[in-house]
């Protein structure tokens, strides 16, 4: 429900109602203890919020271990979340950029073009560099995900045919930070 008035509101519609804005006051909309575990439902619902103008309440963090693929993409879902929620001051003090380095300069063969992007995008947000073998190198990867049949500026998340606006979105965002200098963005 939050979602679709969310999509609504950002389409030009109507303010959340009273009822919807309400969810993003509930512990079980937006978690109140953000986990490894629930760091996708937080991000979602803090972004649904706040992009529809209803701040959320500051989340407290449990902290995990950025050791593998899957923590380090929880871990830079954190971060940008906070970004987004304008919460920056709530990044617990565990995650740094040398906590990120390690997987923003390389993921790993698993890593999608999505976790490739979100995570060198919140090493970039915690202070990170990406000097020009980075983004040269990053720019490479997401060159051969980029277009679709009629969508040549949409990048699809691996090796499938269709785009995807998850994967898109995240790309463009990345290359933002970095300046444009991925060239991903339209002109």
């Amino acid at each position: 429900r939050l979602t679709l008035a969310a999509l609504k509101h950002s389409a030009g519609g109507a303010p959340l109602s009273r009822q919807e804005a309400a969810l993003c006051q509930g512990p079980s909309t937006v978690p109140p203890t953000i986990t490894a575990d629930n760091v996708v439902t937080w991000q979602r619902a803090a972004w649904d919020c706040t992009e529809s103008g209803v701040s959320i309440p500051a989340p407290s963090v449990t902290r995990w271990s950025v050791d593998d693929l899957e923590r380090a993409q929880a871990a830079a879902t954190l971060v940008v979340g906070l970004h987004q929620a304008s919460q920056e001051d709530r990044t617990p003090g565990w995650l740094t950029a040398d906590a990120l380095r390690r997987w923003a300069d390389d993921p790993g063969p698993r890593a999608s073009v999505y976790d490739r992007a979100l995570i060198v995008r919140a090493y970039l947000l915690l202070g990170g560099h990406a000097d020009d073998s980075m983004v040269r190198h990053l720019a490479s990867q997401f060159m051969a995900h980029r277009g679709c049949p009629g969508l040549p500026g949409l990048y699809r998340p691996d090796d499938e045919p269709g785009c995807d606006l998850k994967t898109t979105w995240a790309v463009w965002e990345l290359d933002k930070a970095l300046d444009r200098k991925l060239g991903a963005l339209p002109s």
